[in-house]
């Protein structure tokens, strides 16, 4: 059955009134930007959304036994893979678009019974935006949407709809700060540089 996120919208309010002081703070606005049905996608983009099946961790391929996890403040990090609810996903059910491949990536802890979103900071498309996890606000927030490329390393990348499918920004990736291997370094979004750290396993 098919999620409704349309109910989660007006819920919304009450779970960030209710959240955590460190997670309320940084958290993304609502995405000014229109959701529109792109009029063609990129001819290198392999797109693979079977990959991925029930939870799973994000493994960065350039930092080995580092996955993105989400720390007290909400902001996503590549730690230490462990096996804590921050650092597992699973990929929504209900696409941005009909007939699409971007999805919802859940987290697997909640807020107060709510599920959890990977999005960008302040819905931002801008290169260096931190990415973060925030209750899932559903299809008005494209900034809370993803899809999977493949990459030359044995990941994936991780695409960003809203950068990606803006004429005015190029194709914005999840990757790690200044290609970091430190614990927690942070997860940001960036243009496709064809580095390591912005691709997952």
């Amino acid at each position: 059955m098919r999620r409704s996120w349309a109910r989660v919208v007006p819920v919304a309010a009450a779970v960030m009134a209710a959240l955590p002081l460190g997670l309320v703070a940084g958290a993304p606005a609502a995405s000014a930007t229109s959701v529109q049905r792109p009029a063609a996608r990129p001819a290198d983009l392999v797109l693979t959304p079977d990959f991925f099946t029930g939870s799973f961790r994000l493994h960065n391929v350039n930092a080995v036994g580092k996955c993105i996890g989400i720390d007290g403040s909400g902001l996503a990090g590549d730690w230490t893979c462990t096996t804590n609810a921050d650092q597992t996903w699973h990929w929504g059910t209900d696409p941005i678009l009909p007939n699409t491949n971007w999805d919802q990536l859940i987290n697997g802890q909640s807020v107060n019974g709510q599920p959890v979103c990977l999005g960008v900071q302040g819905g931002s498309d801008a290169m260096g935006a931190r990415i973060v996890a925030w209750p899932c606000l559903g299809t008005g927030h494209p900034d809370q949407y993803w899809n999977l490329g493949q990459s030359n390393f044995g990941g994936f990348n991780i695409l960003n709809y809203q950068a990606l499918f803006d004429p005015n920004t190029p194709a914005s990736l999840i990757g790690v700060a200044g290609g970091s291997t430190a614990n927690g370094a942070p997860i940001i979004l960036w243009s496709n540089d064809g580095t390591q750290n912005q691709f997952w396993s």
